[in-house]
């Protein structure tokens, strides 16, 4: 699971509120990072080479070399994509977090103004 956003609207006023749940976006990374270190493990090529000694003269050898290497290859993209979106989930934390300090300041400063302290 990624996690979730949850929008809601305020029963005293007719505000919207975007809560970003913390944990959720830890978990999310912390999948992301798993999936991108598995990702960048893969090496199906190594073992592609064995199939032309298990059949030998075989045209399939040729074309298991190079779906390996196709294999590998995208699984290196993977990598760097699931790298670059836990970067990107990292930086909506930060973001969400700054966000939400302000906001509270900002909501507190109303509160005291209109009395609701």
């Amino acid at each position: 699971m990624l996690g979730h956003v949850v929008l809601t609207c305020s029963e005293r006023a007719a505000v919207s509120e975007l809560r970003v749940e913390e944990g959720s976006l830890d978990s999310a990374m912390t999948n992301t990072q798993e999936a991108s270190d598995y990702a960048g493990n893969v090496q199906v090529s190594d073992g592609m080479g064995t199939v032309s000694s298990g059949m030998s003269g075989a045209s399939a050898a040729v074309a298991a070399s190079s779906a390996g290497q196709a294999v590998d290859d995208l699984a290196k993209k993977l990598a760097s994509g699931l790298t670059e979106f836990h970067s990107a989930l990292d930086s909506a934390k930060q973001s969400y977090s700054s966000t939400d300090e302000t906001t509270s300041i900002d909501f507190s400063a109303f509160d005291t103004a209109m009395g609701e302290s």
